[in-house]
């Protein structure tokens, strides 16, 4: 018999001699306990990464989606203020689709002459006080 080799009649029945490494092995069809308790903790630990990079992904298109929908109604609030509605100091508020808008309007600090130039600040919100977006610009007033 070989050097290092256990024979056969020392093994157990359900044993298996593996000569080229010189190993016996008593489970000839399976893993042990230990091995499989290794894989689930490593498929657990994978799992947990990719649930978290799903997750985050899905919150930055939410953000992004919102951020977007949020431009789009500065861009119609400032197209239409001073076109189709006066520019009207003070505040004015609304709410579009979960989203709240704030729109100051006053005279603008600093020009002189017979031109009357408006200042236009719009902010807007989400239901959580989230700012989503602010825009500032300059108008100038109908004579």
């Amino acid at each position: 018999m070989a050097k290092g080799l256990i024979s056969p009649a020392a093994c157990q029945s359900r044993s298996q001699i593996l000569p080229s490494a010189g190993f016996v092995s008593s489970h000839p069809n399976g893993f042990t306990l230990l091995e499989l308790l290794v894989a689930l903790v490593i498929l657990g630990l994978c799992l947990a990464v990719l649930t978290s990079s799903i997750s985050d992904s899905l919150a930055r298109a939410e953000r992004i989606e919102t951020a977007n929908h949020a431009e789009s109604l500065a861009d119609s609030i400032l197209l239409q203020l001073g076109r189709d509605a006066p520019v009207v100091a003070g505040v004015t508020k609304g709410e579009v689709q979960n989203l709240f808008w704030r729109l100051i309007a006053g005279p603008a600090p600093g020009f002189l002459g017979n031109m009357r130039v408006d200042e236009i600040d719009l902010t807007i919100t989400t239901a959580s006080h989230r700012v989503v977006g602010q825009w500032r610009t300059l108008r100038l007033a109908p004579p």
